[in-house]
């Protein structure tokens, strides 16, 4: 979903892994924090065909930082899309 809350779930994976790291990137930012201060990322993936292509979305976010990570394949998520991330941060006040 798109902050303006329209929904990508008729668009192409790459698409929807994007903006779904780019939401996550936006909450954090939000509460003062950023990437670096994620600590762990569970993420749902439709299948497992699409494997290949979000490593290499989510590399491209995270650069050398590597929070522990867990890759989830499902059957199906709501509206239609191809992936769901829940991050975990830890930032210290």
């Amino acid at each position: 979903m798109r902050p303006d809350g329209t929904h990508t779930g008729d668009l192409p994976f790459e698409v929807q892994a994007r903006q779904t790291l780019e939401n996550v990137s936006a909450v954090l930012a939000a509460a003062g924090a950023g990437l670096r201060d994620v600590i762990e990322v569970t993420v749902y993936l439709v299948g497992v065909d699409h494997w290949k292509a979000f490593n290499e979305i989510y590399a491209s976010h995270f650069g050398d930082w590597k929070p522990a990570r867990a890759v989830v394949p499902v059957g199906a998520l709501h509206y239609g899309y191809l992936i769901e991330i829940a991050a975990r941060a830890w930032v210290e006040k």
